[in-house]
């Protein structure tokens, strides 16, 4: 599978996986892939994000979600969200398109 270039306009759902077991300890997110062993953890900042992925939405709209929800400005906030959903795209757990 070829990965989407991710951009502000770029549009991110979560990939449905049967063999994904999902926690919460405390306010970070671990998961397990039974498929292929994947342990991928995300930090605080990384499991705000992954909450807003619950439903196909844009990054540009995790972003400004974020930016009601937290004193942050607008230039960190944006280049935060896109690395965490590059990663996340890496490891096939989210599914980037152009809209």
């Amino acid at each position: 599978m070829t990965e989407s270039v991710v951009s502000l306009d770029s549009v991110v759902s979560r990939i449905a996986d049967d063999t994904l077991i999902m926690e919460t300890l405390d306010d970070e997110v671990v998961m397990l892939r039974l498929q292929d062993g994947l342990c991928f953890g995300l930090n605080r900042m990384g499991s705000v994000v992954w909450r807003h992925l619950d439903c196909e939405i844009s990054i540009a709209g995790v972003c400004d979600a974020l930016l009601r929800e937290y004193h942050v400005d607008r230039m960190t906030c944006e280049k935060q969200v896109l690395a965490i959903i590059e990663s996340l795209q890496s490891e096939r757990l989210v599914l980037v398109r152009q809209p």
